[in-house]
């Protein structure tokens, strides 16, 4: 695996949505999931369905909105669609105070660390964008937190310490765990349906995003959704089909998020979007009436 790093991983949804089309539960199709082998159609994916090695990453030096960054990204080589990489690096014990001086000068005169904190330091990445099997995600740029890495140096100082996975199989959401201490990997018992959605009279009022990967609803006296791997072009497409479904009243509108009510003044409809996440809120409630 190449030693090298940075967050952000591109969007790639357009072919994650095709295979989403295709079929499988909730219209999400598991990519190799039929004529191959070793990913069965209807068996459960082995705790290392994904091995670490096929989790291809690079932390280089690069450019994010105009800033020098230290990025990440990787080369999807499973048979799975990923649809989210977390990797943490963490500090050896062994590194020596002068060497946390040198590589992380600006950070330590800047006051965000002491030597203290950079022992228990963790350098890691969200990748939230779905990656097709031998795509390769977009970079993003490598945080401590809310701190971005400054410098290959820092990088090159730490060691990889634990890989999260989500992929999808046979319409539904998995998560692996590689642990880089033990050599062990581990799958998650919480497994997610993709294809979800409420079935009340409220979640028949607002359109269902085609296609999407649904993380989490909640079907009650509001309807909410959470929705993973949707791109800035699928957000406007869902804002669109949200207008044509008649939300087109009081209307507050940026590039990430859509607030309005709909024509017959029944029911009103929040949604946000965090673009570098790819990440969509929902939220769908009925308008009181000024008798009630």
């Amino acid at each position: 695996m190449r030693k090298v790093w940075q967050l952000a991983i591109t969007s790639m949804l357009g072919l994650a949505l095709a295979a989403c089309s295709a079929g499988g539960a909730g219209g999400v199709a598991a990519p190799g999931s039929e004529g191959d082998g070793e990913v069965q159609q209807s068996a459960a994916p082995a705790d290392d369905a994904i091995k670490v090695e096929q989790i291809d990453y690079e932390v280089k030096d690069g450019v994010e909105n105009g800033y020098r960054r230290v990025l990440f990204g990787y080369t999807n080589n499973s048979d799975y669609t990923v649809v989210s990489v977390e990797l943490l690096m963490a500090m050896p014990e062994d590194v020596e105070d002068e060497a946390l001086e040198s590589a992380f000068a600006d950070l330590i005169e800047q006051g965000f660390y002491t030597v203290d904190d950079l022992h228990d330091i963790k350098m890691g990445c969200d990748s939230t964008f779905a990656v097709e099997p031998g795509q390769t995600s977009g970079d993003r740029a490598a945080t401590y937190g809310m701190v971005y890495v400054t410098s290959l140096e820092q990088y090159e100082l730490m060691e990889p310490d634990m890989l999260t996975i989500k992929f999808l199989h046979d319409g539904e959401i998995y998560e692996e765990y590689y642990d880089y201490r033990t050599d062990s990997y581990t799958l998650s018992s919480d497994v997610i349906d993709a294809g979800q959605w409420g079935e009340s009279e409220l979640a028949e009022a607002i359109p269902r995003p085609e296609g999407a990967l649904v993380t989490d609803v909640d079907d009650g006296d509001r309807f909410t959704f959470e929705i993973m791997c949707m791109t800035e072009g699928d957000f406007e497409a869902y804002v669109d089909a949200c207008k044509d479904a008649g939300y087109t009243v009081d209307v507050a509108e940026t590039d990430t998020t859509y607030y309005a009510d709909n024509e017959d003044g029944t029911h009103h409809i929040d949604l946000f979007y965090r673009s570098e996440a790819g990440e969509l809120d929902g939220y769908l409630e009925l308008i009181e009436s000024e008798e009630d």
